[in-house]
């Protein structure tokens, strides 16, 4: 064989192995880029939508869902009712008579409340409005030596006249409420009541013997008060409430129920 025709051949071989080698190559690139680059897609997208996901679960999710979650705690929302029975202390009109009382070492002083019925309605997380009822009574009453008269006018004698003063109350206000602070349990507010009150003071001077008997009752029945208070829940609907201020009290407190 020439030299010429050995040549010829090498080259026909050598051209036929880099035409194999590089549709292999080809080949393999079209394999490999194809699902890597789908892969690398997915990834970005799945990257994108984790960070996302993460960021509003770092910043806007629990801002969020912290504060609905608060609210949704408060005792008092929108939409709550609450009834309160009390009583306060001191019975003011029972406090003056005692004072009195030590002018007459006899007397017999007797008081009953005040007693409060309350209703409140949440208009809103802050501002409720309701009602309230209450009631009390005082009373002194006192033996006095006195002289008996006949009906000419003449003295007959000496006798024992049991003179008796009391006072009663009774008022039924419309009551607004702000609430500040409100907790899981704890319910603090300011209230301020306004409507119908009337007191009646009655004085009689010897009952039985014929004595004099006045009463007089208020010109203008308005009741008013203001106090400060705070409910305890104790469980979802029963609690304990105490209030401090003017309303024919210094201070009232009781029981507060959730309807």
């Amino acid at each position: 064989m020439s030299n010429k025709n050995f040549n010829q051949i090498k080259k026909t071989i050598m051209k036929k192995i880099f035409t194999i080698l590089a549709a292999s190559l080809v080949a393999f690139s079209v394999q490999a880029n194809g699902p890597l680059k789908e892969l690398s897609k997915l990834s970005l997208r799945s990257n994108t939508q984790t960070t996302n996901y993460l960021s509003a679960l770092s910043l806007d999710g629990p801002l969020l869902l912290s504060s609905v979650d608060r609210r949704s705690r408060n005792c008092f929302k929108e939409g709550t009712m609450v009834i309160s029975l009390g009583m306060g202390v001191p019975n003011l009109g029972k406090s003056l008579f005692e004072a009195t009382e030590t002018l007459y070492p006899n007397a017999e002083v007797k008081g009953v409340g005040p007693f409060f019925a309350k209703f409140e309605y949440a208009v809103s997380e802050k501002v409720g409005l309701g009602l309230v009822i209450r009631g009390l009574s005082s009373s002194i009453e006192y033996p006095v030596e006195g002289a008996v008269y006949n009906e000419n006018g003449g003295y007959e004698g000496d006798t024992t006249y049991m003179w008796k003063q009391s006072s009663s109350h009774i008022g039924v206000m419309a009551r607004f409420n702000y609430h500040f602070a409100t907790g899981k349990k704890i319910d603090p507010y300011v209230g301020l009541g306004i409507g119908y009150g009337n007191t009646t003071y009655k004085w009689d001077f010897g009952g039985d013997e014929d004595g004099v008997a006045l009463e007089i009752s208020s010109l203008i029945p308005i009741g008013m008060e203001f106090t400060v208070g705070m409910r305890y829940f104790f469980s979802d609907n029963i609690g304990a409430y105490a209030e401090v201020g003017l309303s024919k009290s210094i201070a009232n407190f009781g029981l507060a129920i959730k309807i």
